[in-house]
C-alpha cells in the first residue's frame, strides 16, 4: 500500500496549489522497454517490458518545471556463455521512480502545445520486491542474489509529448547513471536503459 499512499498524498499536496498561475496536475499510465547494459562480454540482454503509473504536475508556461511520482517494475533479462554453456537470468525489483523535468514548449496554442522535456529522476526500489532468477547458477553470474542490486538508482531523462486539450502523450528514452550492481567485482557495471510512453489526463 506505501507507493499508493505516496502517489496520493502527492496528489493532495499539489491540489492545494491549485490556484497558481501556469499550474496542472493528473494522474498517467504508461509501458516501458527495460534492458539492461552489461560490460561483461559473456552476457547478452534482451529488452523486457512493465506497465508503471503515477502523478505529474507542472508549474510554468512556455518553459516549465514537471515533478512527478511514478511506481513501476525494472527489469531486465539476460543469457550467458560460458563454457559453451547458455543460462539466463531475469531480473525484478518494483520501485518509485521521482522524476524533475524542464520542460519547453515548441508550440503553445490553446488546444494543442508540443513540448520537449529533459531532466534527472531517482528510483527507490522496494527491498522486498527484489527478485533474481537463474536457470542455472553458475560463475560466469556476477549478480547472484538481491544482496548484488542497489537500493537506489539515478537516471537522465529526455524525450518529447503533445498535449491535446486535457490529454497529454510522452515518450522518454531514460538513460541510467547508476551501476546497479553492487557486488564483489568493482569491474562489472549494470546499468537499466528504458524507452517509456505514457498517457496522463490534466486535471487541474
Amino acid at each position: 500500500m506505501k507507493p499508493f499512499i505516496l502517489i496520493a498524498a502527492l496528489l493532495c499536496f499539489f491540489a492545494g496549489k491549485a490556484q497558481i498561475n501556469n499550474f496542472c496536475i493528473g494522474p498517467k499510465v504508461g509501458y516501458s522497454s527495460n534492458t539492461l547494459n552489461v560490460n561483461v562480454d559473456s552476457i547478452t540482454s534482451t529488452a523486457s517490458g512493465n506497465f508503471n503509473f503515477g502523478v505529474f504536475a507542472r508549474f510554468g508556461g512556455k518553459t516549465y518545471i514537471q515533478p512527478e511520482v511514478n511506481y513501476l517494475m525494472k527489469s531486465g533479462k539476460l543469457k550467458s556463455e560460458f563454457n559453451n554453456i547458455v543460462t539466463n537470468e531475469e531480473i525484478k525489483a518494483k520501485g518509485i521512480e521521482i522524476p524533475v523535468l524542464i520542460g519547453r514548449k515548441i508550440i503553445d496554442r490553446s488546444i494543442l502545445d508540443l513540448r520537449v522535456v529533459a531532466g534527472p529522476s531517482v528510483t527507490f526500489l522496494i527491498k522486498d520486491s527484489k527478485q533474481v532468477k537463474i536457470s542455472d547458477l553458475n560463475s560466469s553470474w556476477p549478480i547472484t542474489s538481491t544482496d548484488d542490486l542497489k537500493d537506489a538508482l539515478w537516471s537522465l531523462n529526455f524525450g518529447a509529448g503533445i498535449d491535446v486539450w486535457f490529454v497529454t502523450f510522452d515518450v522518454h528514452y531514460q538513460l541510467g547513471l547508476t551501476n546497479i550492481y553492487n557486488g564483489s567485482a568493482p569491474d562489472t557495471k549494470f546499468k537499466s536503459n528504458c524507452w517509456n510512453i505514457s498517457l496522463g489526463i490534466k486535471l487541474l
